[in-house]
């Protein structure tokens, strides 16, 4: 009797007939191996549960972590507000550093509200990032500003120790340390947003004369005889020549008119200027405006008293210019019959929205993190 070879069954092939079964002689089928996959399954959970529990606590960490640079970046904004003036007082600094420290415990992370943290005041070079803040005492240079630093650590010894995590429990460790530091200061602006500025142009050589652009830091020339700035009178180019002219401006207006001037002095410019841009620079005396300015001075209701104004290279009548920085200037009153305003060099203002990083000439932005 033939035996046939026992064929691989497959779902489309028919049924063999039962005289062809009869002839084949096929080996039986080897025995399910039970228990396989368990073994897998065994050998393989721990690995799939230590990936996930690493996934987890990775998480984690940048959460807590992400929460420290929060805390410290509320803390330095905070500690930098009273840090006004370029040259802060004694008392300023140590405003600066209690304002920091009372603000780092309003603040948590993982879950716990932060105690503690490392406060030093001293001055940051805003035009070299990588620069590290130089504690008091300490010179300053033309470009450095008053800062403050804050550094806040889960570790031991801070803030209730380590970050714990799964892993670290189960290795029976404290857990894993972080820290974020934060740096904040206060800026000159390269860009002030409407509302800013005054429409009064001035020339680099007035700044030149009565502002210690050179010093450390920059400042207001000191009139010897009074300790404080000096006071100055400032004029149309027609009548105040050289350094101390001071010419109406329309900014991007373009405008010779006195009326549009005035609106500028209750409104300042109605579009974004930078350190860069062209303005013009109206021609003519225009003497009823230097009643208006009287009005708003010191002299009259202050509403002007402080004001930001473009600094030119030079201020030429009649043609355009192109700022070079925003300066402050103290408005103590103006004169119409002799066409001038007196005014004092200040490092006291503070535009409604500015940005970028330009030449210091007094006006100061609100704190902003510096990295």
């Amino acid at each position: 009797m033939t035996t046939l070879p026992c064929p691989i069954p497959r779902a489309h092939e028919p049924r063999l007939s039962k005289a062809r079964r009869q002839t084949q002689q096929c080996p039986p089928l080897p025995r399910a191996q039970r228990g396989a996959v368990t073994l897998l399954v065994a050998l393989g959970l721990p690995v799939l549960l230590g990936i996930g529990a690493l996934a987890i606590d990775l998480a984690w960490l940048r959460v807590v972590r992400a929460e420290l640079q929060n805390a410290a970046d509320a803390a330095a904004l905070a500690g930098a507000q009273p840090l006004s003036t370029l040259l802060p007082s004694s008392t300023q600094w140590a405003a600066a550093e209690q304002q920091a420290r009372q603000a780092v415990p309003l603040n948590r992370a993982a879950q716990a509200p932060l105690q503690q943290g490392e406060v030093q005041t001293g001055y940051w070079n805003p035009r070299e990032p990588d620069q590290q803040l130089q504690p008091l005492p300490h010179s300053p240079s033309a470009q450095e500003v008053p800062a403050v630093r804050v550094t806040l650590r889960r570790a031991e010894g801070h803030n209730g120790g380590p970050v714990r995590t799964f892993l670290a429990t189960l290795w029976a460790q404290d857990g894993v340390a972080l820290h974020a530091s934060a740096t904040a200061a206060r800026v000159a602006p390269g860009t002030v947003q409407p509302g800013g500025v005054f429409p009064m142009a001035v020339s680099q050589c007035l700044y030149n004369q009565y502002w210690r652009s050179t010093g450390t830091p920059p400042g207001p020339q000191l009139d010897p005889a009074t300790g404080a700035p000096y006071i100055f009178q400032m004029g149309s180019a027609y009548h105040y020549g050289g350094c101390d002219s001071a010419q109406w401006s329309s900014l991007q207006g373009g405008g010779n008119s006195a009326s549009e001037v005035r609106a500028l002095i209750n409104s300042g410019n109605l579009q974004p200027l930078s350190a860069g841009d062209a303005i013009w620079v109206q021609s003519g005396t225009e003497a009823t405006l230097y009643n208006a300015v009287r009005a708003c001075s010191e002299s009259g209701n202050r509403s002007c008293a402080q004001v930001v104004v473009p600094v030119l290279d030079a201020v030429t009548a009649g043609s355009t210019g192109r700022i070079q920085g925003f300066a402050c200037l103290r408005l103590l009153d103006a004169h119409a019959g002799q066409k001038y305003v007196l005014a004092q060099m200040s490092s006291a203002c503070l535009p409604p929205v500015g940005g970028g990083i330009g030449t210091d000439f007094g006006v100061r932005l609100p704190p902003r993190l510096m990295q």
